[in-house]
C-alpha cells in the first residue's frame, strides 16, 4: 500500500506539470500563434487523460467511495474527445465560448484529481500496515532481581544500560540501535527515535522491534549478552519471534473507551506535561510517532497516512480518568546525573466516534507514547470498548 501511495502523488505532481504546460500551449494557440505546437499540445492532452486514469485506478485499489473515481473517469475520458471535437463546434465569431468551455473542462479535471488524492489519504490510512516483532526472553526473574533494584523502571533502566554497553565495541551497530540520527528530518526529530522498546513481563523480557525482523538478530544477541551480565549468567529461554501488521485505522463507529495507562506516562501539549489525559493530545503524540516510525524505518512516504485523526479526535469526550503521579528516577552512567522517570499511570474513559482509533491505540501498545518510550514509559493498552447500538 505504501508503494501505491507514491505512485499516487507521483502521478497527481505530474498530472499538474503537464496540465501547466498544457494550459500555457493552449493561451499561446489561442492567441493566434505556436499553430506548431498543436500537435503537441494534443497529446499532452491525451497523457493527462491517462494519468487521470491511473489516479483513478489507484484510488480504487485504496477503496475510496466510489463516486468520485467515477466522475474523474468520465469527465477523463471526454477530455481529449471535446479537445478535438472543439475546432467544429460553434465555428466563427462566437467560437471563444468553446474555448473558454475546453478550459474549465481542463480545469476540473485538475480539480478532480485534487480531491481524489485527498480522498486517498484517509482511505490508504485503512489499508496500510505498521510493523511490529516481538520477541521473549524469558529467565529467571530472582537472578534479575538480586542484580537490579526493586523498582522494575530503574532495573529496566540498569539493563538498557548493559544493552548499550554490549553494543558500543560495534559503533555501526550502536549507531543504528542506540544512537539514530534523522539529519533532514523535523527538528525534534533530528534525534530520531530507537527503532525498539523493551518491556518487563512476568517471565523476563520483550524486545519489541520496528524494523524489518531479519535486521534485529544482533540486537537480540546483544540483549542476551546484556542479560547474562546483569543477572550473572542466568540460563535464557528466547521464544521464537512474532511478527504482527498492524493496521493504522477502522471503521467509524461510536461508543465508549477505556485505556489503561500501563506504565509511567508524560505527554506535553505546547511545551507543557499535561496533568490529564487529553484524548486529543494522547492521538496527536502518538500518531506523530507511529509516523516517524515508520518513515524511519519501514519506508512510509514522507506526507503522514494519520495526520487526518488528529483533528477527528477533537470530537471525542473525555468521560472520567484516574492518574496517578509515580516518580522515578534513573541513573546515567555517562552523564553522571539522576533523570526523572515518573509519570502518571492509571486509565481513562471517553466517549464520542472511537472505532476509527482502536488500531492507532493498538499500535501504541507496543510503540508506547510520550516522552521516554525507550525507557519502557507510555505503554497503553485498550481495556474495553462499548459500541453504541
Amino acid at each position: 500500500m505504501t508503494s501505491s501511495i507514491k505512485i499516487f502523488r507521483w502521478l497527481l505532481r505530474l498530472t499538474f506539470l503537464i496540465s501547466l504546460i498544457s494550459l500555457i500551449l493552449g493561451l499561446v494557440l489561442w492567441s493566434g500563434r505556436g499553430y506548431e505546437y498543436l500537435r503537441l499540445h494534443m497529446w499532452l492532452g491525451f497523457i493527462i487523460t491517462f494519468t487521470l486514469l491511473a489516479l483513478v485506478t489507484v484510488s480504487l485499489v485504496a477503496r475510496v467511495r466510489p463516486v468520485l473515481p467515477s466522475i474523474t473517469l468520465l469527465w477523463a475520458v471526454a477530455l481529449p474527445a471535446l479537445g478535438i471535437a472543439q475546432l467544429r463546434i460553434l465555428p466563427g465569431p462566437n467560437h471563444w465560448i468553446i474555448r473558454v468551455v475546453h478550459l474549465l473542462y481542463r480545469a476540473r479535471c485538475d480539480w478532480l484529481g485534487r480531491s481524489a488524492c485527498e480522498e486517498v489519504a484517509p482511505a490508504a490510512a485503512s489499508l496500510m500496515r505498521f510493523g511490529v516483532s516481538v520477541r521473549r526472553f524469558e529467565f529467571s526473574i530472582a537472578g534479575l532481581s538480586s542484580s537490579v533494584p526493586s523498582s522494575q523502571a530503574v532495573g529496566m533502566n540498569v539493563l538498557r544500560g548493559a544493552l548499550g554497553a554490549a553494543l558500543y565495541s560495534r559503533q555501526s551497530l550502536y549507531s543504528k540501535w542506540f544512537d539514530p540520527h534523522w539529519h533532514e528530518g523535523p527538528s525534534g526529530y533530528r534525534d530520531a527515535p530507537r527503532p525498539f522498546v523493551l518491556r518487563a513481563t512476568a517471565e523476563g523480557i520483550d524486545l519489541i522491534t520496528f524494523e524489518p525482523s531479519s535486521s534485529a538478530s544482533e540486537l537480540e544477541d546483544a540483549l542476551q549478552s546484556a542479560i547474562r551480565s546483569v543477572t550473572g549468567g542466568t540460563r535464557i529461554d528466547v521464544h521464537p519471534r512474532t511478527d504482527l501488521q498492524l493496521p493504522l485505522e477502522g471503521p467509524e463507529k461510536s461508543g465508549t473507551l477505556r485505556i489503561e495507562f500501563v506504565t509511567p506516562l508524560e505527554l506535553k501539549s505546547k511545551g507543557e506535561i499535561i496533568a490529564e489525559p487529553r484524548f486529543p493530545v494522547l492521538v496527536e503524540r502518538l500518531a506523530e510517532r507511529v509516523w516517524v516510525l515508520g518513515r524511519l524505518y519501514q519506508n512510509w512516504p514522507e506526507q503522514s497516512e494519520v495526520a487526518h485523526l488528529i483533528g477527528k479526535a477533537q470530537q471525542v469526550q473525555s468521560i472520567t480518568h484516574n492518574w496517578t503521579r509515580l516518580e522515578e528516577q534513573r541513573h546515567s552512567a555517562r552523564s553522571a546525573q539522576l533523570h526523572s522517570i515518573g509519570g502518571f499511570t492509571g486509565w481513562a474513559e471517553y466517549a464520542g466516534p472511537l472505532g476509527q482509533f482502536l488500531p492507532l491505540l493498538e499500535i501504541g501498545r507496543w510503540t508506547g507514547v510520550g516522552r521516554q518510550t525507550v525507557w519502557g514509559k507510555g505503554e497503553i493498552h485498550v481495556a474495553s470498548f462499548f459500541e453504541e447500538p
